[in-house]
Formats: C-alpha cells, sequence, structure tokens
C-alpha cells in the first residue's frame, strides 16, 4: 500500500484534506502533520512514498522540508500543495491546474505499478478516438478503456454540477466532439442522479458555505480567473479563496447556486 504524507500548517486545510481523501484509505495509507518538524519526526519512524507539502508554513516552510526530505529520502516523490499567496502565485496556479492531468501523471509514473492509472490521468483531457474500437468497452486495452471512463466522468459531473438533468447531460455529450463510446453514455443515463432545487444568489466570500455551486467564475480584483463556473464549493476552496482575498483580493460579490 502506497504510504501518503500530508503537512499543512492550517488546521482547517489539513481536515478538510482528511475529509477528501478518506475515499483513498483502501489505496494509500496516510498520515497528516501540521509542521515540517513534525512530518521529519514522522518520516524518521516510518518513511513515506510520497509527501505532499504547503509552501507557506512558520518556522520550517515548505521548501526547506522538501529539500530535507530529498536529503534523507531520495526514494520518496515529493509534491508541493501552493497556496495562493500573491498574484504570481495565483497565475501559476492556473497554469498548474490546466496541465494538472500531466503533472498528475508524472507524479504517479513514480510510484511502482502504477504505469496504466498514469497514463490514463494524463489522457483524460487529450482528444479521444473511438473509431475502429468494439462496442463492448471489455474488449478495450485497459489504458482506453480507461481515459475513456475518466473523461465521461468528467464531463457528465460537469454538466450536472451546472444544473443540467441526467438526460440532457447525455444528450450533449453525445454531440460533444469528444466521441464518447455508445456504451458509456447509455450506462451515464442508467445513473441515479440526486435531484436537488437550486436558487442562484448573488453573494459575499464570507457567506459562501459548502454544497453551494459557483453559477459563475470567481475572479481576483484584477480580473484573474481564480475558480471556475461549475465548481462544487468545498471548505478547502472557502480557504483558499479567503487567502487570496487578504492577498490580491477578490471580486464580490458573485453568482451561486444555492440549493433550497
Amino acid at each position: 500500500m502506497i504510504r501518503v504524507l500530508f503537512v499543512d500548517d492550517e488546521t482547517p486545510v489539513l481536515e478538510a484534506m482528511k475529509r477528501t481523501m478518506h475515499r483513498m484509505r483502501n489505496e494509500w495509507s496516510m498520515e497528516f502533520q501540521s509542521s515540517g518538524p513534525a512530518a521529519l519526526e514522522a518520516l524518521a519512524k516510518r518513511p513515506a512514498d510520497v509527501v505532499v507539502s504547503d509552501m507557506k508554513m512558520p518556522g520550517m516552510d515548505g521548501w526547506e522540508l522538501l529539500r530535507e526530505v530529498k536529503r534523507l529520502y531520495p526514494q520518496s516523490v515529493r509534491l508541493v500543495l501552493s497556496g495562493y499567496a500573491e498574484a504570481g502565485a495565483i497565475m501559476e496556479e492556473k497554469r498548474l491546474y490546466e496541465a494538472h492531468p500531466a503533472l498528475a501523471g508524472r507524479l504517479l509514473a513514480t510510484i511502482p505499478r502504477l504505469e496504466d492509472v498514469a497514463a490514463i490521468v494524463s489522457s483524460q483531457s487529450g482528444p479521444l478516438s473511438v473509431a475502429g474500437k468494439p462496442e463492448d468497452l471489455k474488449q478495450w486495452d485497459s489504458r482506453s478503456a480507461g481515459t475513456a471512463l475518466l473523461r465521461a466522468s468528467y464531463e457528465f459531473d460537469r454538466l450536472i454540477g451546472r444544473g443540467v438533468t441526467r438526460e440532457a447531460a447525455v444528450e450533449t455529450l453525445r454531440g460533444a466532439a469528444v466521441r464518447l463510446p455508445s456504451a458509456v453514455l447509455e450506462a451515464l443515463l442508467s445513473l441515479k442522479v440526486a435531484s436537488r432545487e437550486v436558487v442562484v444568489r448573488e453573494l459575499c466570500l464570507r457567506d459562501l458555505a459548502p454544497g453551494m455551486i459557483l453559477a459563475e467564475d470567481v475572479v481576483s480584483s484584477k480580473g484573474v480567473r481564480l475558480v471556475p463556473a461549475g465548481l462544487e464549493i468545498t471548505r478547502t476552496v472557502i480557504v483558499k479563496l479567503h487567502s487570496i482575498s487578504e492577498g490580491v483580493g477578490v471580486a464580490e460579490p458573485f453568482r451561486v447556486k444555492v440549493p433550497v
């Protein structure tokens, strides 16, 4: 089992990561620490395959921690959990967000026995061709099938998150340039999608709550897109937006879909 160590000095962020990563408990052995020294102490007791660290922490910051991890445990994969501290960092985060399939694929490729998973993740946003492939997805090679399923899940969830019905979402995907396999689209039609009524309201950052969905992009005070429309609000998103607000600022109010 892969062992992953997460490090962040902000308790809300650390707690949010615990909840988010709970689904991976059968795949990963996870530990969470709130400082660089505590992380090194934990690693001394049991090294980790992957170390994920925030950069801006008091005392030993993330760069110092990851540099020390590289020296002591060169076999460990090191990953930066960036905070949106200033405009330059926001632009870098935007670039990384858009490139995250390739970045995630490269990270996974360094972990033994995850080569197929790495290939699937890396190609999730690229061209998807079904030409010449049989209708039965079971006859596909594992990488092609995995890529198709991941892409279908992403596109379907994106549409549902924007308030589109299951049927309308599948119909949209049928005519999309993505070219998803018909068998996958039929399977999506059989999914049970929780229906909930929502109203669109203009809210400020202080009014956000988990479960809301952005009806428009959230941008900085200078117009830089920070969070895309259609994203469901989580505690992690709220914490990061508050951090941005204290730095370069967030344009308020913005439109949000609120469950009723």
